[in-house]
């Protein structure tokens, strides 16, 4: 039972670290999707051409990118689960 539960603790720890290492993906001000979102935010507007369009299809594909790494830790944990106790 104990090393079960270390077992659980480790996984458990590697996913916190794979996450960790996805929000430092995104959000890293300086190569990060919420920074190259700002960079072509920057060259539209200084185009003097505003593209709504273009905004959009930014942010859509930001939607898909989250939903994306929130399904992918969400399958992880509950593979980690039905591996672990069933």
């Amino acid at each position: 039972m104990a090393n079960r539960l270390d077992a659980l603790l480790e996984k458990q720890e590697e996913i916190a670290e794979d996450i960790s290492h996805i929000k430092e993906a995104v959000y890293n001000p300086d190569k990060g999707i919420f920074a190259r979102v700002k960079v072509l935010e920057q060259q539209i507007i200084a185009d003097g051409l505003v593209r709504i369009s273009q905004l959009e299809t930014t942010v859509a594909n930001m939607r898909k990118l989250q939903w994306t790494i929130m399904g992918t830790a969400l399958a992880s944990v509950t593979a980690m689960f039905f591996k672990d106790f069933l």
